[in-house]
């Protein structure tokens, strides 16, 4: 963006660390015009008997103005504007607008105004320059987002972090400001939890108990659409990309969307039923007729069992599958929708809650199992944790310290040491001695990683040799976290981690390279959907609901429309290098 964007990234992640003191205010220039060479000269304290005629009047402890947010300016110190910024910023403002004095009140003058205000403006703006500090390091959780997306580079393991941790809340509608990201037991508790089970999925567990998976769909999307990932010739339903725990056999099946009679859509009002199929990384592995006129008739005379008979025909019998992740693909062979029962059908297809007939629309997807497990193939997660193989007893535990300590090196953003892998190896040996085989170490050992205080918080240490609270650069390994997590909410890769290692990352023109390199990868995403989620509030198109009355056809499908139309703006913006001025004036859009 005419390299604007390119040098705040630079900038911001590029501050040093204050250890101590309070954090300066902004400079308050940005909200004035510059002052002259004989405003510079002047000092505020020039000014005291003009405050304390037209100013103080008002603005003193007794009188209280306004009220719920009053100005002492009776206490508010005018030969060190600074010490009183907060102040002094407030009166900066309001002079700058015109709002004090007020209409009716006796005033100096414009001129004298302004020249008292260019005299704060300097006075502020020295003291700020000369304080020189980027303010102070607050200890960083990572939020949800950072975590899910670390743990996909890390592991390879994507994880629906809504189902394993709570809202991180926000401060002014973002929530990766270190200092709202609070943390308590109980949260704690919840990072261990979520370790435990993605261990599990990155390792596999052939002791893993059956259990059910459902993905849903919103019922506001319409689904007379074919949905991107599925089959060409499909129209609705859903795709789950879904870590499967071991080998074994697996029951997939789809639900009906219910309306408040508890009838089935797409059961009734047909003569020949629609396909629904279920899909397993493309491929069709099962497939049921839905409605026509039997399921009519049988949904006619009593929907319970009408419902019951539709469920177990869309459940397929148990299908042989691999560990890993896989696409699963519930959804329906697209046939003409084209309702005759109306002159204009309306675009969203679940207007009328209560109507069972339409077009079947899916409500869940399911996955059930595992049954029969076989074992743990050779997933493409294994493959990357698992860097070594120990082919006797006596090389299990190098290996183990081996994959351990190259996981904890990524996860801590730092090199290891003995020191820093003795809780992770304890895992190991304790999982080992209770009667686990290699893998049940592995992913006791992983779990600590990931439970790991280095991995859940961001931190940066103090320059020993400096005094409490001094300023001081940050090291590479402190700079490479600032940028993964600003790019791509998530850990340094390798290329990264290895400048930083080095020593390299802070020479100007591998800095410029790897921000570039950051911003052109996928990875960048991240900022682009959660800056905008959060600058623009995107995320809150959640809450809105339109009156079906006077919007019929508003549904969930635009609703995302909306969301990913402004997200590929300000991602073209920032990755063609545009000006910022194009947020305001763009003659191209996306749709």
């Amino acid at each position: 963006m005419k390299k604007i964007f390119l040098a705040a990234a630079l900038v911001f992640i590029s501050l040093g660390v204050h250890a101590g003191g309070r954090a300066p205010q902004a400079p308050a220039k940005t909200q004035a015009v510059t002052a002259s060479t004989a405003n510079a000269a002047l000092n505020p304290a020039d000014f005291q008997d003009m405050v304390n005629r037209y100013c103080i009047t008002c603005h003193n402890q007794k009188a209280m103005i306004p009220p719920g947010a009053p100005l002492f300016l009776d206490m508010a110190n005018l030969k060190d504007p600074s010490v009183d910024t907060e102040i002094w910023e407030k009166v900066i403002r309001k002079i700058g607008v015109g709002a004090m004095p007020p209409q009716g009140s006796s005033t100096p003058g414009a001129a004298e105004l302004n020249k008292f205000r260019s005299s704060l403006i300097s006075a502020l703006d020295s003291a700020a320059a000369k304080q020189n500090s980027p303010g102070r390091y607050v200890i960083h959780r990572l939020n949800r987002t950072e975590y899910a997306n670390s743990i996909r580079d890390l592991v390879g393991v994507d994880i629906d972090v809504t189902d394993l941790l709570p809202s991180d809340g926000g401060d002014f509608g973002f929530d990766n400001i270190a200092a709202a990201l609070k943390t308590s037991p109980l949260l704690l508790e919840r990072y261990l939890t979520a370790a435990l089970q993605i261990s599990d999925l990155a390792v596999g567990d052939t002791e893993v108990a059956p259990g059910t998976a459902s993905f849903s769909i919103s019922t506001e999307v319409t689904q007379n659409d074919h949905v991107e990932g599925l089959p060409l010739g499909t129209r609705g339903g859903k795709i789950a990309h879904y870590n499967f725990p071991a080998d074994g056999e697996y029951v997939l099946y789809g639900r009906l969307l219910r309306t408040v009679a508890e009838g089935y859509v797409g059961v009734e009002g047909h003569e020949t039923p629609y396909q629904f199929i279920i899909t397993l990384d493309g491929e069709q592995v099962f497939s049921a007729p839905v409605g026509g006129k039997e399921d009519h008739e049988s949904s006619a005379k009593n929907i319970v069992i009408s419902r019951e008979e539709v469920d177990k025909r869309m459940t397929s019998p148990r299908i042989p599958i691999t560990a890993g992740t896989h696409d699963v693909g519930f959804t329906w062979v697209e046939r003409p929708t084209q309702e005759q029962n109306v002159w204009q059908p309306p675009l969203r297809d679940s207007l009328e809650a209560h109507n069972p007939s339409g077009i079947p629309r899916l409500r869940t997807g399911n996955i059930q199992g595992p049954f029969n497990v076989t074992g743990i193939s050779e997933t493409a997660t294994r493959k990357r944790l698992f860097v070594c193989h120990p082919t006797t007893p006596a090389k299990e535990n190098p290996c183990a310290n081996e994959i351990l300590s190259t996981v904890a090196r990524r996860a801590f953003r730092r090199p290891v040491g003995s020191t820093d892998m003795e809780a992770a190896m304890q895992f190991y040996t304790l999982a080992r001695k209770n009667g686990g085989d290699f893998n049940a170490g592995i992913r006791a050992g992983l779990a600590r990683i990931l439970a790991s205080p280095s991995f859940i918080f961001r931190t940066e240490r103090d320059d020993a040799s400096l005094p409490p609270g001094a300023v001081h650069r940050i090291s590479d390994l402190e700079l490479a976290s600032r940028m993964s997590f600003f790019l791509w909410s998530s850990i340094p890769d390798d290329e990264l981690l290895n400048l930083a290692i080095s020593g390299r990352l802070q020479e100007p023109r591998v800095l410029d390279a790897q921000v570039k390199r950051m911003i052109a990868d996928d990875k960048s995403d991240a900022l682009m959907t959660e800056f905008t989620g959060q600058w623009l509030q995107l995320r809150n198109l959640n809450k809105v609901k339109p009156d079906l009355l006077m919007f019929p056809d508003f549904d969930d499908n635009l609703r995302q429309s909306f969301r990913r139309e402004t997200e590929l703006l300000f991602t073209s913006i920032v990755r063609e290098n545009r000006s910022t001025l194009n947020l305001l004036d763009a003659d191209y859009t996306f749709v």
